[in-house]
């Protein structure tokens, strides 16, 4: 039933994601605010994305990163990036956590585009470079809660907050002021009307604008569901 779902949204978002973001509201934003899933097994961050990794503990048949990263899921976004990147005269993009690249290797970047593919799971990284790694495409282990985030344009940060602790995802958030990175992609959901607290590992919906992270309104939005998932965006910072 799902994959007939899901086969039809590819073809009909452009027509249904509008008519559903206006009314996900009424029909489905309180049971999806209560969606928590909170992790309790994970000792810490690093294993627990090993564990899920090796596990495939999210479910897609398709991609290792969960049905958020699958073709029919990403349709609106592979639409919207190139235009977006080029607009903001972006050379080289930050995509942290990476996942599996299923994907981001079907987008058509901009001339002279370089890639920096990054993930806290070591064995993700040693396929990606082995598989995918070349003069633009580049890939390597980074815990953004952790490390330094290394040179970019942007830093696209998709999906990956929904994963962490609050404590966690300000953190990374944080990393994102201490570095030379001008703009700042992540994911966020407006129907959230209070971010509540995981282990990382776990999920929850984020609103970006909500405590305890009070970013302002993004400067830019692109839709990134397809009908009938909860109606997320990738806002720009």
């Amino acid at each position: 039933m799902k994959a007939a779902i899901t086969a039809t949204a590819q073809k009909l978002w452009p027509l249904a994601n509008p008519v559903w973001r206006m009314a996900f509201p009424a029909l489905a934003a309180r049971r999806m605010r209560d969606a928590i899933y909170e992790g309790r097994e994970y000792a810490d961050r690093s294993s627990a994305f090993q564990i899920i990794h090796a596990e495939n503990r999210w479910g897609s048949a398709e991609s290792a990163s969960g049905n958020g990263s699958t073709m029919t899921f990403t349709a609106p976004l592979r639409a919207a990036l190139p235009g977006l990147l080029r607009d903001l005269g972006v050379r080289r993009i930050l995509d942290a956590p990476c996942g599996d690249f299923n994907w981001m290797r079907h987008v058509t970047l901009p001339p002279g585009f370089t890639y920096l593919g990054a993930d806290i799971v070591p064995a993700i990284v040693e396929g990606l470079r082995a598989r995918h790694g070349d003069a633009t495409h580049d890939f390597r282990q980074l815990d953004i809660v952790e490390d330094p985030l290394p040179e970019a344009d942007l830093w696209l940060c998709r999906d990956v907050l929904i994963h962490l602790s609050n404590a966690d995802a300000l953190r990374g958030l944080r990393r994102v002021g201490a570095s030379s990175i001008r703009w700042f992609l992540s994911s966020t959901y407006d129907f959230q009307a209070e971010n509540q607290d995981i282990r990382s590992g776990g999920f929850r919906f984020v609103n970006l604008r909500k405590p305890p992270f009070h970013l302002p309104a993004p400067q830019r939005r692109i839709d990134d569901f397809v009908f009938p998932f909860p109606p997320g965006a990738l806002g720009l910072w």
